[in-house]
């Protein structure tokens, strides 16, 4: 089982959508997600702040802007 790390803020719309298609996903299923507020954390908020939403497994990340197809193809990858 794989952790994917989604990194989000509140009040974000993109990160709301890109959200929904990551439980969309089969690939996801059997995964361990967990998501970080990244505007609780400065060094997070440096970090991420303006490519949220990002997703991690592991050291491979993918920022937004993704559509699910993208998403899906990644987590195949990855996941």
């Amino acid at each position: 089982m794989k952790d994917i790390v989604f990194y989000t803020t509140q009040h974000c719309g993109l990160c709301e959508a890109a959200m929904d298609a990551l439980l969309a996903l089969p690939e996801a299923q059997g995964s361990r997600l967990r998501t970080i507020d990244v505007a609780l954390d400065d060094d997070l908020m440096a970090a991420y702040g303006t490519r949220i939403p990002v997703v991690a497994v592991g050291e491979a990340e993918l920022q937004a802007p993704f559509d699910q197809g993208t998403l899906q193809k990644w987590l195949q990858r990855f996941a």
